[in-house]
């Protein structure tokens, strides 16, 4: 594009969201589930993830909780996918801030929002992606101690398992998470102060 200047790597602006108090919190246990309506989504996808939540919720006693990231897209699989496993879908939030306390008090994400990665790797929470583009499976490669599974052909034996880890290992896991995520944050904060300096002249 013949860009002569120093060029630097930044980080999505929502690593620097902070939570805020919901004013209401779950009683029991749970995770959080984000999903949405996708024109590559194969006829199984709702059938296999919600064995997975309820495979999870049976042996955990760990509650499924869809929390829609776009109502208007996301509300009507996640309520299909909630009735198959004993779940249930999350109000309305107000902001974003509201979401990543959510997500902070949760014990893992199953995520297929990109926003709702980031607000679990902004919290140190474990997560398992559902991967549709290429963005999802490049935010979890930053992030080594993180795995994707494909929508198209999702095994419910291997997610299981993934997710039986996940609940395992969810201390060393946060260590592991916060690491990177002080990078991500930390580029927020240069670019941030680069951007004030660019406004002075």
């Amino acid at each position: 594009m013949g860009v002569q200047n120093e060029i630097t790597v930044s980080a999505d602006p929502a690593f620097s969201l902070n939570s805020s108090n919901l004013g209401f919190k779950e009683n029991e246990s749970y995770f959080v589930v984000s999903v949405r309506k996708w024109k590559g989504l194969p006829n199984d996808f709702a059938d296999k993830l919600g064995a997975v939540c309820r495979e999870i919720h049976e042996k955990y006693n760990i509650i499924p909780v869809f929390v829609p990231m776009q109502s208007w897209m996301d509300t009507d699989l996640s309520v299909e996918i909630a009735a198959k496993c004993g779940g249930k879908v999350a109000p309305a939030f107000v902001n974003a801030e509201n979401i990543i306390e959510y997500i902070k008090n949760s014990q893992f994400v199953l995520g297929m929002r990109l926003h709702s990665l980031i607000y679990s790797l902004s919290a140190n929470v474990p997560l398992v992606a559902l991967s549709y583009d290429p963005k999802v499976d490049a935010i979890v490669h930053k992030w080594d101690c993180c795995k994707a599974f494909d929508v198209k052909s999702i095994d419910v034996s291997d997610m299981v398992s993934q997710l039986e880890y996940v609940i395992d290992n969810r201390d060393f896991l946060k260590e592991e998470i916060a690491k990177t995520t002080k990078l991500m944050k930390e580029k927020n904060i240069r670019d941030a102060k680069v951007a004030v300096e660019l406004m002075e002249f």
